[in-house]
């Protein structure tokens, strides 16, 4: 663990600590809920900060998960404007307790009844259906999401969106949803990401045509030349293999029957 992961999970226990003490103070506190709400929070942030699969990481998950839980039954009148804000939350704890059918249920109420927040929602009942191999529902959610999403949110779900189809080996679709993101503002390493990526799809496909010039317009004449030298390579090796079989078949068939 570097110095500034200790310092940040320090830090994180600290505050942890502060605000329990203060919820345990006897008497009113008018800002309980917010308080509550702030400590779930800092809960999954320290979660995060702590080693993976470990003890402590699972002990600060579950604990998020419990206040946010008690949240969500306590009939409040803050707790009722900002029900979508703790179920989508919940729904990013369950995930990481590997809770997928939980994390969709909640995803679907967020949905329905939080339309500023369906965006969020539908990302993560996807990676809940990608986390159980179902690809093709994983698709469809994104599909009927990228209406609901934009900026980087839109680009984020067409890039899921992608890589769910091409799990479910469409590779046609998951290109093309590729293609359509290099034809948006990217950051440089994002499109670098997408543009490898693309070249991946083509090569295990046939490339359309203008693969390589697209791939050396997007990606300059370093990467995008080693990219498309990298697809004609793939393909022409699939060519010779198909070649080499269809020869042998021919080969096969012209030659004689052996004697019994």
């Amino acid at each position: 663990m570097g110095d500034a992961v200790a310092a940040a999970l320090t830090r994180a226990r600290v505050k942890v600590q502060r605000l329990r003490r203060l919820l345990a103070e006897r008497g009113a506190q008018p800002q309980r809920v917010q308080r509550e709400l702030r400590l779930a929070r800092l809960l999954f942030d320290l979660a995060l900060l702590e080693a993976p699969d470990t003890a402590a990481r699972r002990r600060a998950l579950l604990a998020s998960s419990s206040r946010l839980r008690a949240l969500l039954v306590r009939r409040d009148r803050e707790l009722a404007k900002r029900g979508g804000e703790v179920r989508l939350l919940l729904a990013r704890v369950e995930s990481r307790l590997a809770r997928y059918g939980r994390v969709r249920e909640l995803a679907r109420e967020v949905r329905r009844g939080w339309p500023a927040l369906a965006c969020d929602a539908a990302l993560l009942e996807a990676d809940a259906f990608s986390a159980r191999s179902k690809h093709g529902a994983a698709a469809r959610v994104l599909s009927s999401a990228l209406s609901r999403c934009s900026g980087e949110q839109a680009r984020l779900a067409r890039y899921k969106l992608a890589w769910a189809e091409i799990r479910r080996r469409r590779l046609g679709p998951g290109s093309r949803q590729l293609e359509a993101l290099l034809s948006s503002a990217l950051p440089a390493l994002f499109r670098q990401r997408v543009l490898r990526d693309l070249a991946a799809a083509w090569m295990a496909r046939e490339a359309p045509r203008g693969a390589a010039s697209l791939l050396v317009r997007h990606g300059g004449k370093t990467l995008g030349f080693e990219l498309a030298e990298q697809v004609a390579s793939r393909l022409l090796e699939r060519q010779r293999a198909v070649a080499s079989e269809s020869l042998c078949r021919r080969a096969l068939a012209l030659s004689p029957p052996r004697a019994a």
